[in-house]
């Protein structure tokens, strides 16, 4: 399968129609019928108690069907009628970013490799040998979805999760929000990769300007973000990377120098005092940070891009310092979200360090 593996359509419209009357509007258990997302498809006109009725599968379908009505016939519309379809199609995805948050669950398309939402994307060519990468994308569906396109990944490289919503009616809204803000992506596919939403219809991106420096939580999504997708890819040992690996391996090291890494750290002897924004270590009490044993001799150590990844490895017990890879790499060699899984972080040397630091 290629890296970046493009997803059908998981649901399928039949025969267009170009009207539909009132009866054919809902079917008989009072869902919004087939026909009429297929008929409102054409202008997206949709009365206020269908869109209401509508699922955030079949406000994806109408998305999707309009888009595609558009690419088949290339109608030629004034700029005022351009603008009402933008505002039309734009009330439609607000409508289903709502019901997706409100949603007792969703599925997601998971990596084995990176234990995270794949991340979709793809190599762009922008001429004269300069290249970036597309703004990379999660995919999820409606649980009704599960077996459909889902069922045709490969079960040696992704895995659907259901993720939800819990007691609390957040569960959805911070996953989402932890897969744009912490991991980096900047959309989320619903249901065919042609419907997507921008991460800030779903999760508003947190302001923490009103926080003192130290109160703001550690994120990374712009290191974290090449960390998976570069972790998304195999690379056989002594083969010489291909093209994708190349871009986003460079795209990575340009973000070594911005990044706030978190290290856990315990102590030998009593426990420091804060005392404000002062920590005061007591006499005899050593500071430890976990370590392990790196390339060629070294050691290397451990550090994450965020809490969650922390805490999945070192619990409340351990506290924080926050270090830049300049820091770290001053002594050690920096071993970043490192896991059991062979894409989840990334083994920065001192050389290559000292090497972007230097540009």
């Amino acid at each position: 399968m290629a890296l970046f593996p493009n997803l059908k359509s998981m649901l399928k419209s039949g025969n267009e129609k170009k009207d539909v009357g009132p009866e054919e509007i809902f079917s008989s258990d009072g869902s919004v019928s087939a026909s009429a997302l297929t008929a409102y498809a054409a202008g997206l006109d949709i009365p206020g108690d269908v869109m209401e009725k509508c699922t955030f599968s079949q406000l994806a379908e109408l998305h999707r069907l309009f888009l595609r009505n558009r690419a088949d016939k290339k109608p030629v519309n004034t700029p005022e009628e351009t603008e009402i379809l933008k505002e039309r199609l734009k009330a439609v995805d607000t409508a289903m970013a709502a019901k997706i948050l409100a949603a007792d669950e969703i599925w997601c398309v998971f990596n084995k490799r990176t234990g995270e939402p794949h991340m979709y994307t793809k190599i762009v060519d922008k001429g004269n040998g300069n290249y970036t990468v597309a703004a990379p994308y999660i995919y999820i569906a409606a649980q009704q979805a599960e077996n459909a396109e889902m069922a045709m990944l490969s079960p040696e490289l992704f895995e659907v999760k259901k993720i939800e919503n819990g007691e609390n009616r957040k569960g959805i809204l911070n996953f989402l929000a932890d897969c744009f803000y912490a991991n980096g992506a900047h959309e989320c596919a619903v249901l065919s990769e042609a419907v997507r939403i921008p991460c800030g219809m779903l999760a508003p991106k947190p302001d923490y300007s009103r926080l003192k420096p130290e109160a703001r939580p550690v994120l990374n999504p712009d290191l974290e973000r090449w960390i998976l997708l570069l972790g998304q890819i195999s690379k056989p040992e002594g083969e010489e990377p291909g093209l994708s690996y190349k871009v986003i391996y460079n795209l990575l090291v340009q973000q070594i120098p911005n990044a706030r890494l978190m290290v856990p750290v315990t102590y030998e002897g009593k426990r420091p005092v804060r005392n404000g924004d002062k920590i005061t270590m007591p006499k005899g009490t050593k500071l430890k940070m976990p370590t392990i044993s790196g390339k060629e001799g070294r050691t290397a150590l451990r550090c994450f891009t965020d809490m969650r990844k922390l805490r999945m490895a070192y619990d409340s017990s351990w506290d924080v310092i926050i270090q830049t890879v300049k820091d770290i790499t001053a002594k050690f060699d920096c071993a970043v979200n490192v896991s059991a899984l062979a894409g989840s972080g990334v083994y920065i040397t001192k050389e290559i360090a000292a090497g972007v630091q230097k540009q």
